[in-house]
């Protein structure tokens, strides 16, 4: 399914909502941002599934696209989180963000 059909037929479907594009994520320098994302943000700025349900969930806004180290692990000091940098999941983003009851897990 090519990724226009695909952000139409979310935006079609009960309870789904698509936000308007507001631009590229900014990933670091050493990163690539990979076409299929490329082509989802030029399209919209995000989009929220099953918005009222138990397993809600959003692909977040270019805004809002991190790296997921310094979100997963901000109970580590900075000292044991700089010692992992050269981890492979240093080239990790969050692109979901669960919408659960009162909680929001990214």
């Amino acid at each position: 399914m090519d990724m226009a059909l695909m952000i139409d037929t979310i935006q079609a479907t009960p309870d789904c909502r698509v936000y308007s594009p507001t631009g590229l994520p900014v990933v670091a320098a050493e990163h690539i941002l990979p076409d299929d994302l490329q082509a989802f943000y030029q399209i919209c700025g995000g989009v929220t599934l099953f918005e009222h349900a138990h397993f809600a969930f959003s692909i977040v806004s270019p805004q809002n696209l991190v790296l997921a180290n310094p979100v997963l692990f901000a109970d580590v000091s900075p000292e044991q989180l700089a010692a992992t940098r050269g981890h492979i999941s240093w080239s990790w983003y969050i692109s979901i963000r669960f919408l659960l009851l009162d909680h929001v897990w990214s």
